[in-house]
C-alpha cells in the first residue's frame, strides 16, 4: 500500500466539479484500489497558511508508512492583488514561505509540486469572500510566479510540472468561462489532471511500492 498527500487551495480541493473530483480524484482512479489518497485542499488558503499545517497534517497520515509521497499544489491565493496595484503578498515574502514549506514537505515524503493554474482575465475583479474585497489576477504575473516556483524547485531537486501556458492554449479556459474565471468545472479539471497523469514525476510517486520506496529516516 503507497499513501499520497496532496496539500493546496480550492483549485486542488476541486471546487465547482459537480462530480465533486478535481484533477485530485481523477489521478486517484487510475491508481490501484489500495492506495491511500488524501485531498488536504483548502479553499482560500495562502502558501503561510499551507506551511502552518502541512508538515503535521501529512507526517499524520504518512509517517508510520514506508511507501509515501506528497504533492504540493502551488495555488493562487497569494496572488491577487487589490485596488490600486497593492500586492497580497509580496513576492519575497512568497519565495521564503515556499522555501520553507518546501524544505518541510521534504523531510516528511518524496515531494513534487504542480505549478499555479491560469486564471479567466476578463472576470476580473474578483470578489474574495473571505478577504471582503475585489482582487485581481493576471496571468502575466502567476508566469512570473510559476518561474519562481520551478527555479525553487530545481534548487532542491524537486519535480516541478508548470502548468499555466499548457492550460492557457487548452480547453481549460473555456471551462473556467463556463463557471467563475478562477475555478473549472469538471471538464478542465480532466484536462489539468490529463497532463499531471502523463508527467514522469507523477508516474514515479503514484507507482506501485515494489518500484518506488521510501523510508522516512
Amino acid at each position: 500500500m503507497k499513501r499520497i498527500c496532496f496539500i493546496g487551495d480550492s483549485i486542488t480541493e476541486g471546487h465547482s466539479d459537480n462530480a465533486r473530483l478535481g484533477w485530485v480524484g481523477r489521478l486517484a482512479q487510475s491508481l490501484p484500489s489500495d492506495f491511500g489518497i488524501y485531498n488536504l485542499g483548502v479553499s482560500a488558503q495562502t502558501l503561510a497558511q499551507f506551511h502552518a499545517r502541512a508538515k503535521i497534517e501529512c507526517g499524520s497520515r504518512l509517517d508510520d508508512y514506508e511507501h509515501k509521497g506528497i504533492v504540493l499544489g502551488a495555488g493562487l491565493n497569494d496572488l491577487c492583488k487589490f485596488d490600486g496595484d497593492v500586492a497580497r503578498t509580496s513576492i519575497e515574502v512568497i519565495q521564503s514561505t515556499l522555501h520553507e514549506l518546501l524544505d518541510d514537505l521534504m523531510e516528511v515524503a518524496p515531494l513534487i509540486t504542480v505549478g499555479p493554474f491560469p486564471i479567466a482575465e476578463e472576470f476580473n475583479p474578483f470578489f474574495s469572500a473571505s478577504l471582503q474585497a475585489n482582487t485581481y489576477f493576471s496571468n502575466t504575473f502567476i508566469k512570473e510566479v510559476d518561474q519562481l516556483y520551478a527555479e525553487s524547485c530545481k534548487a532542491r531537486n524537486i519535480p516541478y510540472l508548470s502548468m499555466v501556458d499548457a492550460l492557457l492554449n487548452s480547453d481549460y479556459m473555456e471551462s473556467l468561462r463556463e463557471n467563475d474565471g478562477i475555478h473549472p468545472k469538471g471538464e478542465g479539471y480532466q484536462i489539468a489532471a490529463g497532463l499531471i497523469q502523463h508527467w514522469g514525476a507523477w508516474q514515479a510517486l503514484s507507482s506501485t511500492p515494489t518500484i518506488n520506496s521510501f523510508t522516512r529516516k
